[in-house]
Order: C-alpha cells, then structure tokens, then sequence
C-alpha cells in the first residue's frame, strides 16, 4: 500500500551550527509531501499517472529557499570584492608578553560571570542570529527576508574569519593561560580575529539598514541596541574563555568597518536585503518611553 506523508519535509537541516561552525544548517529542510511507494506491490492503475496536467510557468518562491542555501548565493558575489585586499585587512596580533599579560587579566575578571551568563553561552554557541532574529520576531516562515539576510551575515563574517584566523594563526586563551579553564570546548580553529564578534555585528549592521529611514536619532537608537546585543555575544565567548577581549576588537573592526561596506554594494544582496525591509515596512518609531 502507498503512503502519502504531508509536511514540511524535515526540519532546517543539520549542515552546521551559527557562529564559527557556519550558519544555520541547510542541508535538510524541504516542502510538500512526499510519496513513499511499496516497491513490493504494483500500483493499480499506472496509467492514470500521466492523465493529470503539468502545472507551466511556475518559479521557485523566494520565501521557500532555506536561508542558509540563499546566503551561498549571496555569498559567492561578496567573494569576487577585494575583501582580502590590504586596505580591508586588520592589524596582526602580537603575542609577546607585555600584549598578553593584560589580556590574560581581563579574562581572569570575567570568570565570576560565568555562572550567570552560562545559559547565554551555551544557546549561542549553536545559533548567535537567534537573539537578534527574536528581536524583530523573524523566521523562516514568517519573515524569510530577514532570516535570510541574519544567514548572509553568518555565511560572510565566517568566509572572512576563517581566512584572517589562518593568516594570524593566534593561540585560544587556554593555550596561553590554562588556568582559565573554558567551560565550553575550544573551537577547532584560531582565535584572532572572533568569528562569534564579527558575525554578530555584520549582523547588527545588516539589520539597522533593513529597518525604516524614519528618525535618524531614532534609527541610531536602535543601531545601539544591535550593537550592544552584537557586543553581548562577544563577551560571552571571552567569559567562555575561548577568546580574548583583542579578538573581539578585531571582529568588530573587521565587520563594520572592513566588510559591511563592501557586502552592502553586492547586488546578490540587494533582493534580499529589499524584502527584509519590506518585512519591516509596517514599523513606525516612535518616542522613548523613558526609565533607567
């Protein structure tokens, strides 16, 4: 007998967490229904398969990609930009023991945080873009735009830190102080630049271009608040004690100063970046309410 089983054809893919491992996974996801056929028993009446019409001049819906798929495309025209070039490079770390020494003590202070920010470190080592995408109440089935563009900038900031942590090769705290003891494993890679810092705040910066013109006060304000977010994330991994406070620095520079720039002027951008802020289209700014 013939099942048909209806659905979304399986969750959002398991190809890799956010942060350093590399945007949402998206090897799985997938719509419709799909038809599992006993191949031990005949179908009853083959010919009726061919009666039905085909269904002419559809196209595949952008909503339907899975964003993780839509930011390679994305992806590849950020890499034919001069992002290597030396203007948009950062400065090389130094590892002698006057740099390190202050380093190693700001990381020693942030260990009495690391019972309260255990759960934040933890949730965002698998998906950093979770915070911010809940901010604006984005999904993939509800604002494709925007889960869309959260992905480019986890599909870029991770293409550009990987390729800056091999030219620097820097040491991960624990090599240089173990006694800092990281309460999470130490990712499989360099530490300079953070990859964690600088796709949170190329994130911060996509997401304060799709929001509406309106007030520029007003839009700067929320600008802050994606950047103290972007700057949350990166501490987190330096009370984690897998980074230093310079790795974050340097994440940061790196997104907004280097790449930002250069993503933006991508026109494999473009439409995604048109339906994020058509998603927002509806938001309006209004007064401060006051408080602390």
């Amino acid at each position: 007998m013939s099942t048909i089983i209806f659905g979304d054809g399986g969750g959002s893919g398991d190809g890799g967490g956010s942060g350093s491992s590399g945007g949402r996974g998206s090897a799985g996801g997938g719509f419709g229904g799909v038809a599992l056929l006993n191949p031990a028993e005949p179908l009853e009446d083959k010919g009726a398969l061919g009666t039905a019409p085909m269904l002419l001049g559809a196209s595949f819906p952008a909503a339907c990609w899975a964003p993780g798929l839509r930011a390679q495309v994305v992806l590849a025209g950020f890499s034919g930009t001069p992002w290597k070039d030396p203007q948009h490079a950062i400065a090389a770390p130094a590892h002698d023991e006057a740099t390190m020494a202050p380093q190693v003590v700001e990381a020693l202070a942030l260990m009495d945080q690391r019972e309260a920010r255990l759960g934040e470190i933890l949730a965002q080592s698998a998906e950093l873009d979770a915070p911010f995408l809940a901010l604006l109440m984005a999904a993939p089935g509800g604002r494709p735009g925007l889960s869309a563009l959260a992905a480019c900038a986890l599909a870029v900031g991770h293409m550009v830190g990987m390729h800056w942590k091999a030219q620097f090769n820097a040491p991960r705290p624990v090599q240089v102080y173990p006694a800092l003891l990281p309460v999470i494993p130490t990712p499989p890679h360099p530490s300079y630049p953070s990859n964690h810092a600088l796709q949170a705040y190329l994130l911060a910066g996509l997401l304060l271009e799709a929001l509406p013109a309106g007030d520029a006060a007003q839009k700067k304000a929320m600008g802050t608040l994606f950047e103290r977010l972007a700057a949350r994330i990166a501490q987190n991994r330096e009370i984690a004690g897998v980074h230093f406070q310079r790795d974050s620095q340097a994440g940061k520079e790196l997104a907004l100063e280097k790449i930002l720039p250069l993503l933006l002027g991508v026109p494999e951008l473009a439409p995604v970046l048109a339906e994020a802020r058509a998603e927002l289209a509806g938001i309006a700014f209004g007064a401060a309410p006051g408080g602390p």
